[in-house]
C-alpha cells in the first residue's frame, strides 16, 4: 500500500468517525428529552428534599429517607445516560483525531519520490 493509499484509507476512517459524531448529535429530540427529564427529576428531588426537611424531627427509620434516596438515584442514572451518549461521541471524535495525527505523521515522512513508485 502506498503512502497516498494509506492516507485515503485514513480519510475514509475520519469521515466515518465524524459521521458517527454527527449522527449522535443529530438525535436532537432525544437529547433534548434527556435534558428535560434530568431537569424534571432534579425538581422532583428538590421537592422531596423539602418534604424530608419538614419531617426531620420525626424521621426515625431509613424508610423516611427512601423517597429522597430514590429521587437522587434516578438523577444519577439519567446523568449516566447523558454521559454514555457523550462518551460515544467522544470515542468517535478521538478515533478521527488519531487518524488525523496519522495523516500528519505520514505527510511529514513523505518523500516526493513516494508518489513516483
Amino acid at each position: 500500500m502506498t503512502n497516498r493509499d494509506s492516507i485515503k484509507r485514513l480519510v475514509e476512517n475520519i469521515t466515518g468517525s465524524l459521521a458517527t459524531v454527527q449522527h449522535i448529535a443529530g438525535r436532537y429530540e432525544q437529547h433534548d428529552a434527556d435534558i428535560t427529564t434530568l431537569s424534571d427529576l432534579n425538581r422532583s428531588a428538590i421537592t422531596e428534599l423539602q418534604v424530608f426537611t419538614d419531617h426531620i424531627e420525626t424521621a426515625d427509620e431509613a424508610a423516611a429517607v427512601k423517597p429522597l434516596h430514590d429521587r437522587v438515584h434516578v438523577i444519577v442514572v439519567q446523568l449516566r445516560v447523558l454521559r454514555n451518549t457523550l462518551e460515544l461521541m467522544e470515542n468517535a471524535a478521538e478515533a478521527a483525531l488519531e487518524d488525523v495525527r496519522r495523516i500528519s505523521a505520514s505527510v511529514e515522512e513523505a518523500v516526493p519520490e513516494d508518489d513516483a513508485l
